[in-house]
């Protein structure tokens, strides 16, 4: 397992900032939209030249200015998984920890050399015998592209091998994730995190939340430029 940063650092065309987030009442639900699909393979497509009829910034619809080179791309991911988990964007690790009741956002730079395909994946683990979930939320360039719960990720029924996190590796044999009972949710976590279950995240696990375990997660999404 990698180690955690704490600082900016720079990986090939990544860039990558991590904090953690406990602040129960941390602002008012985004509510910007983006012309986003989901097409037939479950890929989420995002057409940032189309700002939303309802935006009224058109700068969270298009890449960041970096003065003729090539496009630049804010991915923010807020997650949290009962227990631990580790991240990663196109196969660059971004960040682990461990705790459920708060929540970490890491911002991704995605420097667009080239058209093409991208993945977050996650790793969940159990550590305390009680139940699992995963709950996330991400946006780009500050509008919404997946939230859990809503379609989108997927997830291994089984231990897959360690090119599971890169993005050109064949996930068609992933499941779409079980959605945790309500009844587990109100006893176990109830509204924490805040940030998330206010943004309209849900838990889920890759089979029900109280038979522990182990999950790896992936979601794959297109920039068209």
């Amino acid at each position: 397992m990698f180690k955690p940063s704490s600082a900016v650092a720079a990986l090939g065309t990544l860039v990558f900032l991590s904090s953690c987030t406990s602040d129960p009442n941390p602002g008012a639900k985004d509510t910007t939209t983006d012309a986003t699909s989901t097409s037939t393979t479950g890929i989420t497509t995002l057409d940032t030249d189309t700002p939303s009829s309802t935006d009224t910034d058109a700068s969270t619809d298009t890449a960041t200015d970096t003065g003729g080179e090539d496009p630049v791309y804010l991915l923010e991911v807020t997650l949290t998984v009962d227990d631990g988990w580790a991240m990663w964007v196109d196969g660059i690790p971004i960040d682990q920890a461990e705790g459920w009741d708060f929540s970490n956002t890491n911002d991704t730079q995605l420097n667009l050399n080239t058209d093409g395909p991208h993945v977050i994946a996650v790793y969940g683990y159990d550590s305390y015998n009680v139940i699992s979930g995963f709950m996330a939320e991400a946006k780009l360039n500050g509008a919404p592209l997946a939230l859990t719960g809503q379609g989108g990720w997927v997830v291994a029924p089984s231990r897959p091998d360690a090119a599971w996190t890169e993005v050109n590796y064949d996930d068609s044999w992933f499941e779409a994730p079980q959605l945790c009972s309500a009844a587990d949710v109100n006893q176990f976590w109830g509204l924490r995190p805040e940030d998330l279950t206010k943004a309209g995240a849900q838990w889920i696990w890759n089979k029900p939340c109280r038979d522990l375990g182990e999950a790896w997660f992936r979601f794959n999404f297109n920039i068209e430029p």
